[in-house]
């Protein structure tokens, strides 16, 4: 079999990889929450009393709903940066993953003010 031929299998078999996934199952569509309980204008900076006033938050999606009925007390980081935008929210986690270097208590130079006085936890998972 010459470059030629092996060209143009590689192209069948990306094709029909391509075509296969445009067959596939329809995708979900995200949970939409009703007018009635979404939040009004809750931001970060606000006091944890105005941000528990919007619990509980009822969810409608393809499966029924889904109601949260606190705002969640213990915050676990698990992705290797993902403190950075739960930092951004104004919730600060007891755990984060540890992904390379030695940063203070997990959190890079950036967000050292958003974490404040909180000294989370640094999870070692080199096996996830």
């Amino acid at each position: 079999m010459n470059r030629t031929h092996s060209f143009i299998h590689l192209f069948c078999l990306g094709f029909l990889f391509l075509l296969l996934g445009a067959c596939v199952a329809p995708a979900m569509q995200p949970p939409v929450a009703s007018e009635s309980t979404l939040p009004q204008e809750v931001t970060p900076s606000q006091d944890a009393q105005a941000a528990d006033s919007v619990f509980p938050v009822t969810i409608e999606h393809q499966y029924g709903s889904t109601t949260i009925p606190a705002p969640a007390q213990r915050v676990v980081s698990l992705g290797y940066n993902d403190q950075d935008p739960i930092l951004a929210l104004g919730v600060r986690p007891v755990a984060v993953r540890y992904w390379f270097g030695n940063p203070t208590h997990g959190v890079w130079p950036w967000a050292q003010e958003a974490l404040g006085d909180a000294e989370p936890a640094v999870l070692n998972m080199p096996f996830g």
